[in-house]
């Protein structure tokens, strides 16, 4: 199975409603076929979590998984045709986003764009990239869920009122920039489905493989160089360690029982850490 069949069966070998995409920092169109280790990008998997509850048509194409190029990515959605492309943008993947819209422009999805560098640096992110529609700042669960409930017509959400009392809203240009006013709970977000993920599906017995697992969000801490306050400021949430632990079983079954744990301060308390 390739990546191309992977997004097909996800999408059940229909027109993709979203297609959501961890961008390369691979900028060469010539594929790099040398393994690397790499955590599924957890966030993404929250959005299409949402998004297929909500009876979207919904798939990850992680490029940087899978190793492609921006033209590889822009194949990809010219293929599958989704009505909603959403990037998950680190800073040295803003220059490979800035390439896949420039080749954007007869496709007209709506572009939208979070994660870390849209987070920090909105202003930034929408002078490269331009053209996108919707940046969302922050931890996105609660816009997404949102957007999925009106088939992502911006302009309905941004009227109804209990939408108003959630979000920071703002232009910068002719673009949308909307920012929770509070995360989301952490036992609101629902139980991530791993098959949304390339990894699991195609790379599941490579040695490098393993499952990421989310215990908290947030860092206490305040150091200058890390973003994480961005997020939640000097918050720290962690999970029930119930269903932490019920997660990790259940991938545990399928095996191999590898597992990065992807948060920052589970050792802060004891109580938590000895069941797991």
């Amino acid at each position: 199975m390739t990546w191309n069949d992977f997004i097909e069966n996800r999408l059940g070998g229909k027109k993709a409603d979203i297609l959501l995409i961890n961008p390369p920092l691979n900028l060469d169109c010539g594929v790099i076929e040398n393994p690397v280790k790499l955590s599924p990008p957890l966030g993404l998997g929250y959005l299409a979590t949402i998004a297929q509850q909500a009876g979207l048509r919904t798939a990850i194409l992680d490029a940087e998984a899978m190793q492609l190029a921006p033209c590889h990515v822009v194949k990809a959605i010219r293929t599958f045709q989704p009505d909603v492309v959403g990037f998950s943008v680190v800073t040295p993947a803003v220059e490979s986003v800035r390439q896949i819209v420039r080749s954007l422009e007869a496709s007209n999805p709506l572009l939208i764009a979070g994660g870390i560098h849209p987070t920090v640096m909105p202003e930034h992110m929408l002078d490269v990239v331009p053209d996108l529609d919707l940046v969302v700042q922050g931890e996105a669960e609660k816009v997404w869920q949102a957007l999925c409930q009106v088939r992502f017509n911006v302009s309905a959400v941004l009227k109804e009122p209990a939408f108003q009392r959630s979000v920071e809203v703002r232009c910068y240009k002719e673009t949308v920039i909307i920012r929770p006013i509070h995360p989301p709970v952490l036992k609101t977000i629902p139980r991530l489905d791993h098959g949304n993920f390339v990894k699991v599906a195609l790379l599941r017995d490579e040695p490098l493989f393993e499952y990421t697992v989310l215990g908290a969000r947030g860092c206490a801490f305040r150091c200058k160089f890390c973003a994480a306050a961005a997020f939640r400021g000097y918050r720290v949430f962690f999970r029930d360690i119930n269903d932490l632990m019920d997660e990790i079983e259940t991938y545990a079954v399928l095996g191999p029982p590898r597992f990065h744990l992807v948060d920052d301060n589970t050792l802060r308390l004891p109580p938590k850490v000895v069941p797991l």
